[in-house]
């Protein structure tokens, strides 16, 4: 009678180890299907390489930074998803970083109307004029394509 009542109680601990693991396995597989989901969600092409969404620049984001909460806030989910996926990009030494902190001379501007041409039509000094209205007027001549003397 002791034998079947062990080995009774055995079979219990066994159900009951036997489903507690398949409440587990069920919970892991569940995980994994949300992960899965969150990756392909993240993916820019999916399983039949279409394209979800279009990519972003780096240097658009950059030029219009301005500093705002929500601005900083989703450079730092950006930064915290780059150190998740490799700890090392964001590191000096690397070759990107060594490219930022490089200093590169300016390009020389090249004007196709200089100071002294516009203070010589207008009458005032050349140093009435500057950066910004010279590189304005000289975008302006550029778009328009009034880049010689014999304009029709």
């Amino acid at each position: 009678m002791r034998l079947l009542n062990r080995a009774w109680t055995l079979k219990s601990r066994i159900g009951t180890i036997a489903s507690q693991v398949l409440v587990l396995i069920q919970c892991l597989l569940k995980a994994t299907i949300q992960v899965k989901r969150h990756l392909v969600d993240q993916c820019l092409f999916t399983m039949t390489g279409t394209m979800k969404a279009k990519p972003i620049r780096l240097l658009d984001l950059f030029k219009y930074y301005r500093r705002l909460g929500h601005q900083t806030a989703a450079i730092q989910e950006l930064e915290d998803e780059i150190n998740a996926l490799d700890p090392y990009i964001l590191t000096k030494g690397t070759g990107w970083y060594n490219t930022w902190v490089s200093a590169v001379a300016p390009k020389p501007k090249q004007w196709l109307v200089t100071r002294e041409q516009v203070a010589q039509i207008s009458g005032w000094k050349p140093s009435d004029f500057d950066d910004k209205f010279m590189n304005d007027l000289n975008m302006l001549v550029r778009v328009t394509d009034m880049t010689s003397l014999n304009q029709y």
